[in-house]
């Protein structure tokens, strides 16, 4: 069913810390529970960067080595249980359209009637097997018809949820970051959940930090597990988190 993380932060960062050491790495995830691929997703002078494998996230000797120096303000990754799609790369998160990135966590069955909906190049795009990736470019096309209101985008879209087990998503640019929750049926197992980090840690806290360590600097992050000890809050059913260039952060009913 999938699990996803996203990181805005205020300075440039990699994603290993959450990844690979925090108390309950995020890469642990990709075990039998989600075994059918993993990908990466960073921008570099606003442009997305994206690698995707469809081997098992623990299996992998190039996401340790990606995550330490993929460096970012803005980061995504993707741990996947296929439910549409065969286990190529193609099919794998996150995706990558123009200047947005996206991944999503459960099925979306009316997506079969979406694809017949897209127009242009959304529906050129749209190339893959998967329900998610019709929904991306439903969101993008939603959003492009709006002249650009991201959150009025999504919420056309989403009211039109009809037969679904999850439709949690991320949803970035590279400059603010999206993340909505919404589910079908078992609400613990979609979950999404955000943390604002305010103050950088301290070497003398008994940090080892890394250059790029994400806990050096002010961040929110969102996954669909808590990664670490406290801080972490419960994105509510059918609400939509807005974080800002600034860190800021807003729960959007949608």
């Amino acid at each position: 069913m999938c699990r996803l993380l996203a990181v805005k932060c205020a300075g440039p960062a990699a994603l290993d810390y959450y990844m690979l050491r925090a108390p309950v790495p995020f890469r642990s995830y990709g075990d039998r529970r989600n075994p059918d691929g993993w990908g990466l997703a960073w921008y570099e002078d606003g442009q997305p960067q994206l690698f995707k494998d469809p081997q098992p996230a623990p299996a992998s000797r190039i996401l340790p080595v990606l995550s330490a120096e993929a460096v970012s303000t803005m980061l995504m990754g993707h741990l996947r249980k296929a439910s549409q799609g065969v286990l190529r790369r193609r099919n794998c998160h996150p995706f990558v359209f123009g200047q947005w990135t996206f991944a999503h966590n459960g099925t979306v069955r009316d997506a079969r009637e979406w694809r017949g909906h897209l127009r242009g190049r959304f529906r050129a795009a749209a190339g893959g097997e998967t329900d998610s990736e019709i929904y991306f470019h439903a969101l993008l096309q939603s959003i492009a018809r709006r002249g650009g209101d991201v959150v009025a985008g999504i919420r056309a879209v989403v009211a039109e949820l009809r037969d679904f087990t999850g439709a949690n998503f991320l949803l970035t640019d590279g400059v603010r970051l999206y993340a909505y929750r919404n589910c079908s049926r078992k609400p613990r197992h979609f979950s999404l959940f955000y943390r604002c980090v305010r103050r950088p840690a301290r070497e003398d806290a008994g940090a080892r930090l890394t250059r790029y360590d994400l806990r050096r600097t002010p961040h929110v992050a969102v996954c669909s597990n808590k990664l670490t000890p406290g801080g972490w809050h419960a994105i509510p059913l059918r609400h939509l988190l807005a974080v800002e260039s600034d860190l800021s952060v807003s729960l959007i009913r949608v």
